[in-house]
């Protein structure tokens, strides 16, 4: 899976609603089989998402590239990232954590626009 990109919210968010520069580097990870998504960014779309037609497009996408699942592994290595960052006062919310962890458990890269909270996660990756 390592080389799997991994994209954030933000950026399936400017994927579909065409926001360059994220939109044009999602369609090409799709097209190069190589972008995932986190089970938290599956349920922060859902959690969003308004209207049938909307829905039936995140259905769509879901339905060509990888999930991401959420493990006891990945809770573990975000429980230990809050502890750093909360020690560092640096916490970012638990849904990004959670999302930082899934990558970094993956060996994968972050496609984000939110370089302002995944900045402060030592080790991982950001695409």
């Amino acid at each position: 899976m390592a080389d799997l990109i991994v994209a954030d919210t933000d950026a399936v968010i400017d994927f579909f609603t065409g926001r360059e520069p994220l939109a044009a580097v999602v369609r090409e990870l799709i097209k190069a089989e190589r972008l995932a998504v986190t089970a938290v960014t599956v349920f922060e779309l859902y959690a969003g998402v308004i209207g049938a037609r909307r829905l039936r497009e995140l259905e769509r996408f879901f339905g060509r590239i990888p999930v991401l699942p959420l493990r006891a592994a990945e809770g573990e290595i975000a429980g230990r990232l809050y502890a750093r960052l909360k020690a560092r006062r640096a916490t970012i919310g638990n849904q990004d954590l959670l999302i930082a962890a899934t990558v970094m458990a993956s060996g994968s890269s972050l496609l984000t626009g939110n370089t302002g909270h995944f900045g402060a996660i030592e080790g991982l990756k950001i695409a």
